[in-house]
């Protein structure tokens, strides 16, 4: 842990905050994304996975089935 010194707005208060291990997991969709990651990595986050979830490029569909075929 890490512990950072912050003050009140009028600069006569001053206390320690203990600063633990932050962990955020959150899948967020944007249409740029080297954009995006360039602009979390400014903010401190680190990368821990990066994979092409499609690599020919031929997109997901997801389908419910309700009702099976006869034999299934």
């Amino acid at each position: 842990m890490s512990s950072v010194q912050t003050s009140s707005d009028s600069a006569t208060e001053v206390a320690n905050v203990e600063i633990g291990e932050m962990k955020l997991e959150v899948v967020v969709p944007v249409s740029d994304v080297d954009r995006a990651k360039r602009f979390y990595e400014t903010l401190g986050f680190r990368l821990d996975i990066d994979y092409v979830a499609d690599p020919d490029g031929n997109g997901w569909l997801l389908q419910e089935v309700k009702t099976r075929a006869p034999g299934r």
